[in-house]
């Protein structure tokens, strides 16, 4: 079911999107940083389908919004898919509950540091298709999204207003929009944001210098020490890695 989760997820970014509501002229980059952003899918291993929703999709965002779409195809290690010959099959077996876990942080880790990196422009394993849109600039900040993840009307503009405090508050790790209790019977104030301790991930926000580390204190980006056991939400709650810095979510 990956491809129609990941169908819902590009349909909802697609008609949500701010480029929906401005009358573009293809392929030219607007001053709004959420119109210019790309939209970038990492894919983990070969689906076909999957790959077919992607090519979809990128036709669609470029065509209808000039928003261009980029595909990378990441490889799983084959150490967490094939038995190291230095390891019994018992334990194999007994591990195998956790190798899921270890895939999917292995490849947040190697998808962030692309885009960051900006090797996402030159490693999309798509054909050229003649893009006439200009390669974007190199990103300042990256959204991520889950393929089952369908986002809200104002998930932009919650982005695009809250980015700037993500920029210039070293004490902020991340701004997430969602609240595990974000229930009608348990929110007073729909509009308010709240600082948390507490990481939800989900639809979140995160700045290069959280990634890469700051200029005086770079042994603290994420990239150093990314997630070695698996389980990368959990890693990224623990307080020597949060480093007593919050993330901003929605009441």
């Amino acid at each position: 079911e990956r491809a129609e989760y990941l169908e819902r997820t590009l349909w909802k970014v697609f008609e949500c999107h701010p480029a929906q509501h401005l009358q573009m002229t293809p392929g030219k980059f607007r001053d709004e940083r959420a119109i210019g952003s790309p939209i970038i899918v990492s894919q983990d291993g070969g689906n076909q389908e999957v790959e077919a929703v992607i090519e979809a999709y990128r036709t669609l965002f470029e065509k209808e919004l000039g928003v261009p779409l980029y595909r990378m195809g990441h490889i799983p290690p084959k150490s967490l898919l094939e038995k190291p010959e230095d390891i019994d099959q018992w334990e194999w077996e007994d591990h195998a509950w956790e190798r899921p876990y270890k895939l999917l942080a292995v490849h947040y880790g190697w998808a962030i540091e692309q885009i960051f990196s900006g090797e996402v422009y030159t490693n999309d394993n798509q054909m050229d298709h003649n893009r006439k849109i200009p390669q974007p600039p190199m990103a300042k900040r990256v959204i991520i999204l889950e393929e089952d993840i369908e986002i809200a009307r104002d998930f932009f503009s919650y982005m695009n207003a809250t980015a700037d405090l993500l920029d210039t508050d070293s004490t902020l790790f991340a701004v997430s929009a969602f609240n595990d209790n974000g229930k009608e019977q348990l929110v007073a104030d729909p509009t308010r944001l709240l600082r948390s301790d507490f990481f939800p991930g989900l639809g979140w926000m995160m700045s290069r210098h959280v990634w890469d580390g700051p200029l005086h204190h770079p042994h603290a980006g994420l990239k150093r020490e990314w997630a070695p056991g698996g389980f990368w939400d959990d890693w990224i709650r623990e307080p020597n890695i949060r480093r007593g810095r919050q993330v901003i979510r929605p009441e």
